[in-house]
């Protein structure tokens, strides 16, 4: 069974259906696809609002396996956090920053590849959804220095076609 829905999953794949391909890759427990494939499709479900199908996906792969992947963490802690799990975010948020900080020192070897991995614009960039994601977080905990610092550290390092600056932009208003 694992071949077959690798296979579908290349089918899939080269034929346009994304999600399907990730569905395939999943089934067949070849983590390292499975991450691939959501990686490069990760914006375009956040974009159409389908958290829960992200995080069944995310959820669906080792823990280590999304932890040392920041991009993946990010999405994971936005997840968490719309579902109401606030601790559960906040931790998925740790990892990412921990990750995507070169000043931090404790951070696995993975980590580290990752990170370094990163051109400076992509890190920049989950810089800025990270800074989203506490922006958000403080205007759910009334924190308006927080919601200020945070929302327009999102607006200085995203780019400006980027889609989380609108929820960035949103908190900040509600707390002026």
């Amino acid at each position: 069974m694992p071949k077959l829905h690798h296979q579908a999953s290349e089918w899939y794949e080269q034929n346009g259906f994304s999600d399907e391909a990730i569905e395939h890759a999943l089934c067949s427990e070849n983590f390292e696809r499975t991450v691939h494939l959501i990686e490069g499709h990760v914006d375009v479900l956040w974009q159409r609002g389908e958290f829960t199908k992200l995080r069944r996906w995310l959820d669906g792969l080792p823990v280590e396996l999304v932890s040392s992947k920041p991009q993946l963490c990010i999405f994971h802690a936005w997840s968490l956090l719309i579902m109401g799990q606030r601790d559960a975010a906040e931790r998925s948020l740790q990892i990412a920053e921990q990750a995507l900080d070169p000043s931090t020192d404790h951070i696995t070897k993975t980590s580290y590849r990752e990170r370094d991995k990163l051109p400076d614009s992509d890190r920049m960039k989950l810089r800025g959804r990270s800074a989203t994601i506490r922006a958000v977080m403080g205007w759910y905990q009334g924190d308006v220095p927080g919601i200020i610092k945070h929302s327009t550290q999102a607006l200085e390092y995203l780019p400006k076609q980027d889609s989380w600056r609108g929820p960035a932009a949103d908190v900040l208003g509600s707390a002026q």
